[in-house]
């Protein structure tokens, strides 16, 4: 009868044992899980694909090596779009924008995303782009942005999210190019200046050849013309 009155407690004990395991993982995933909804009007190219005008929901999946694992799914979330890595940057200010793109870059009609901000957060989340494109978007904005370091939008081996960045941009050698480019102008103009005045003065020279000739002839006529009158007065 002893072991009968005390054979509930085992059952009982890992029962709770079981149920504290399992809410204990979805507490911390639901505390610590960051979502927002994107409503794009354009064409969007975010690293490996180009997001055609709709809504979208982004959602946090944890997180590796300094990186976001960011989940994009469709507006409805019937389905997932992608799921890709992003560097969150405290350094970018919101300015009252959700989305955040690139000023250039962008192909054939699509609009290059930088990044965006979640609901309720001030730091925003930028895109890891592939190595290639990820130095093609840099070099077109003059900045270095975050890389996945590879051709891979989500790599096996995730490089530090603090040290992937693309390919530094050269300031002074863009500055040069700048000044060439701006002294070519000049020189252009210049030429074209020149080119333009030229004409104008050498048009006057014909004229006074003209002119001159003429005044001869009007000079010679008016001595044939007085020679004439003088012979005239002779016979009278």
């Amino acid at each position: 009868m002893k072991m009968l009155r005390h054979s509930w407690v085992a059952p009982v004990a890992l029962g709770l044992a079981l149920s504290a395991g399992w809410s204990a993982p979805r507490s911390a995933a639901d505390e610590n899980g960051k979502s927002v909804t994107l409503d794009l009007s354009a064409p969007t190219q975010i690293p490996g694909r180009v997001l055609h005008p709709g809504s979208y929901v982004l959602e946090t999946a944890g997180g590796q090596s300094g990186w976001n694992v960011i989940r994009v799914y469709s507006g409805d979330k019937s389905s997932l779009v992608a799921t890709l890595l992003a560097y969150p940057n405290p350094q970018i200010p919101s300015e009252g924008k959700k989305v955040l793109i690139y000023p250039r870059g962008g192909a054939n009609g699509a609009v290059v995303m930088e990044g965006w901000f979640f609901d309720g957060d001030s730091q925003a989340e930028q895109w890891a782009y592939p190595k290639t494109e990820a130095d093609r978007i840099g070099r077109a904005n003059h900045l270095r942005i975050p890389t996945t370091g590879t051709a891979d939008v989500y790599p096996s081996a995730l490089p530090l999210a603090a040290n992937s960045w693309s390919a530094p941009v050269d300031n002074a050698a863009l500055s040069a190019a700048n000044d060439d480019s701006a002294a070519s102008m000049k020189r252009a103009a210049t030429e074209s200046a020149e080119a333009g005045e030229l004409p104008k003065t050498a048009s006057y020279r014909p004229l006074a050849g003209l002119l001159g000739l003429l005044a001869l002839c009007a000079a010679f006529l008016l001595h044939r013309f007085a020679g004439s009158a003088n012979t005239v007065g002779d016979e009278q």
